[in-house]
């Protein structure tokens, strides 16, 4: 992504309307990139709209172990036959790294 679409993106009003609920995530429900997470032990809040052309998605994984735990936050833009592409990464692992973006 050259600096001025990134600009762009971080520029654009996007506004999420209030605290999302969570679900089970199956795999394959999601676009690409994130069709193939799913299982027994994820929860997500599917996509949500930001803008136009922004959604965020949140994604959580159980562990028998806190250690065990994640979770994950995407912003993201539309591409092309439906797939995302992800402009931030947020992730937690309790076990090796904590939060890092």
């Amino acid at each position: 992504m050259k600096p001025r679409e990134l600009a762009a993106h971080k520029a654009a009003r996007k506004v999420l309307g209030g605290a999302p609920a969570f679900g089970p995530l199956k795999k394959g429900k999601l676009p690409k990139p994130f069709n193939q997470m799913g299982g027994a032990r994820f929860q997500s809040t599917g996509l949500l709209k930001l803008s136009d052309d922004h959604s965020a998605l949140f994604i959580s994984r159980d562990g028998e172990t806190l250690a065990d735990a994640s979770f994950f936050g995407y912003l993201t833009c539309g591409l092309s036959r439906g797939a995302l592409g992800i402009i931030l990464e947020f992730h937690w692992h309790p076990s090796h790294k904590g939060i890092h973006l």
